[in-house]
């Protein structure tokens, strides 16, 4: 805290504990620092950190054992206003999350070609990004998304308002 303070970096990195540790810190910082970058690299697969991270204000969470250079990659996104999830855990949490919301027989389903745009959500794509890689107009991903994340009941990309 009291680096952060002294120094006001853009960005941090924390890493999660088994207890949480690193979400209570990423929690004071937020709060002392609204604009600063939070991101969670750890080897901490678990859901609740992740959920509890996100609602501290982490802009990332990735897992330990990146490459390098998607380490530098996914950190230049997050300094530019993205937020990134590890894709298998963020898949992992949505799948979990319809499983769980909706009974079986009354869930709706995603179309394929949501289930395409779904896809590039959790790498951090931009609704521009997903656009330009099925060569439609950032209109028509526009259009997607609410779609996907009322059937999936997420309030937002990230799962929080």
């Amino acid at each position: 805290m009291t680096l952060a303070e002294t120094h006001r970096p853009d960005l941090i990195t924390l890493d999660v504990g088994p207890q949480g540790e690193g979400v209570a810190a990423l929690n004071e910082l937020h709060k002392a620092q609204p604009r600063l970058k939070i991101v969670l690299l750890t080897t901490s697969q678990s859901k609740a950190h992740l959920i509890a991270a996100l609602e501290a204000g982490a802009c990332g969470y990735l897992l330990k054992g990146i490459g390098s250079s998607e380490l530098v990659q996914r950190i230049s996104g997050i300094v530019s206003g993205e937020i990134y999830i590890t894709p298998g855990l963020a898949v992992r949490m949505l799948t979990q999350l319809r499983q769980l919301s909706q009974p079986a027989d009354s869930q709706p389903e995603l179309t394929p070609r949501e289930e395409e745009v779904l896809g590039h959500v959790p790498k951090g794509n931009t609704n521009q990004e997903i656009a330009r890689n099925f060569g439609l107009s950032d209109r028509t991903i526009k259009h997607y998304m609410p779609n996907i994340m009322q059937k999936l009941l997420a309030r937002n990309r990230v799962g929080r308002s």
